[in-house]
């Protein structure tokens, strides 16, 4: 496989993100229309693979030409003209073009996996198993950590001690019983996910909307400097309520609401089905070209998304394992418990899978 197919160009649909307005249901259920111009930017990008290269299925169909007989008949924009394919996307055997055994032959080549957490931390978390929360309160002081402290070895047990402590504090507060805004859960919640990178060096969890790094390249990579016609105005990258960065490098980002509408609620299907799985191109893009598309580098690179809709979370992989295809994988669904005696059985799976991701 030709590496330079990793990174392969992604439809140009995007708003310029300094008009973003906040969307509304209305808007949410209806992505931008594809027009003459987007077609024609998605054929030219098709006209350009090699056949070769293309990833075809043990039933002898190719992925790539699926995706862009697909793609033509969308009005709308899809993740599939980015030649971004989400194995759980409906729409592909609705419409005929993947059965559920093809769809799984896709899912199935290298999948993506989280790795076992180490056994010390699985057992303390094991250990974790209250009613009360003064009973996970004396639970939690048994953590196994080093004396004196290392923070190499036990940086990821103190991430779950002080995870769960922080969460003693919303059971006694009664805060879980009652919705809140975004921002509440963001802080007072989700922000043990920016606290868990916080022992890789250099890497550093942006908030407050900040637009995408990787975004950016990608949207201004044709700009020039001034001369027959005038310097176009910078563009902006998309924005996100969390990136995680280093330098320019990206490596994943999240997007949060206020509450769960279900798995099919507006917001969170075009966050999470358009929105997100571009950004995690752009990033996957961008490290590509950071590692100079060495080939044994780029096959290895993920990166992820989180998708928070009030106390429920969804992971997001994004990799290229062939052809011109970059892959998104889904998670199951993990939720924050409202009541304490469900730490053990619903709390502890997500805090776990989180510690995996990295």
């Amino acid at each position: 496989m030709d590496v330079h197919t990793l990174v392969f160009n992604q439809a140009s649909n995007d708003r310029n993100s300094n008009a973003e307005k906040e969307w509304v249901e209305e808007e949410l259920a209806n992505p931008p229309w594809a027009d003459e111009g987007f077609f024609e930017e998605f054929a030219a990008a098709f006209r350009k693979m090699s056949p070769e290269e293309k990833w075809t299925l043990s039933t002898g169909k190719v992925v790539e030409d699926e995706l862009y007989k697909f793609g033509k008949k969308c009005n709308h924009e899809h993740p599939c003209h980015s030649w971004i394919l989400d194995t759980k996307d409906k729409n592909y055997t609705k419409e005929g073009h993947f059965t559920e055994e093809e769809l799984e032959e896709i899912h199935s080549l290298t999948p993506v996996t989280f790795p076992d957490i180490p056994v010390d931390i699985d057992n303390y978390m094991q250990s974790l198993d209250a009613t009360t929360t003064a009973d996970l309160r004396i639970q939690c002081a048994k953590c196994p950590l080093s004396e004196p402290f290392n923070r190499d070895k036990d940086f990821d047990a103190e991430w779950v001690l002080s995870s769960v402590r922080m969460m003693i504090h919303e059971y006694e507060s009664g805060n879980l019983r009652t919705s809140h805004n975004e921002l509440w859960y963001m802080l007072r919640i989700w922000s043990m996910v920016d606290r868990l990178f916080d022992n890789m060096p250099g890497l550093e969890t942006v908030r407050g909307d900040s637009a995408s790094i990787s975004t950016s390249l990608r949207k201004n990579e044709e700009r020039t400097s001034s001369s027959v016609i005038r310097m176009k105005r910078k563009i902006m990258g998309r924005r996100g309520d969390l990136l995680l960065q280093k330098g320019t490098a990206e490596y994943g980002c999240a997007e949060a609401g206020a509450k769960f509408d279900g798995p099919n609620g507006s917001k969170r299907m075009v966050e999470s089905g358009l929105k997100t799985p571009k950004m995690l191109k752009d990033m996957l893009n961008n490290l590509a070209i950071i590692c100079q598309q060495e080939e044994a580098r780029v096959v290895g690179l993920r990166t992820v998304g989180f998708i928070l809709s009030g106390l429920t979370m969804e992971i997001l992989t994004m990799d290229a394992p062939n052809g011109y295809i970059t892959r998104l994988t889904r998670s199951k669904l993990y939720q924050v418990p409202k009541e304490v005696s469900s730490v053990n059985a619903i709390l502890l799976p997500l805090l776990s899978v989180l510690i995996s991701t990295k």
